[in-house]
């Protein structure tokens, strides 16, 4: 959200009456630090306002599923709410994602590789979550 100013400055134009010109060039200053000032929270609120995180540079979203998926690339966290499976995908070393449980029944959680050495784990329990990292074939509760 935008900073609200509680001050209302003259428009931009306006010019201060002083023998130098100094007064003026003071004047134009202020208000490029304002726009810039502006323009920087601007960039931030509209990154921040996005449901994206950042890792190692790369940017990350959350998705939220009541049916069965399979996590992408472009995903981190799946917040799931109803009983589904998610299908993890075979993906570069150090691959971490999140599923988190936001439902009351089960999740299950699937590979082609395997997960702590079986074929599949569960998360059974309302707001509870595993994180996986992958070694590029298996997946590892973290």
């Amino acid at each position: 959200m935008p900073i609200i100013r509680t001050f209302s400055p003259p428009p931009r134009n306006a010019r201060i009456a002083s023998p130098d010109g100094r007064m003026n060039v003071m004047w134009d200053m202020w208000f490029q630090e304002i726009y810039e000032i502006e323009r920087i929270e601007q960039t931030a609120y509209n990154t921040l306002s996005t449901p994206t995180i950042s890792i190692g540079g790369l940017a990350a979203g959350q998705v939220s599923t009541a049916t069965d998926y399979t996590m992408t690339p472009a995903d981190y966290a799946v917040w799931c709410n109803g009983n589904v499976t998610i299908t993890l995908p075979a993906s570069a070393v150090g691959t971490i994602y999140v599923v988190a449980n936001v439902g009351t029944t089960s999740v299950s959680v699937v590979s082609s590789g395997t997960i702590n050495g079986a074929s599949g784990v569960s998360v059974s329990l309302q707001w509870h979550s595993i994180t996986l990292q992958t070694d590029g074939t298996n997946w590892i509760i973290i």
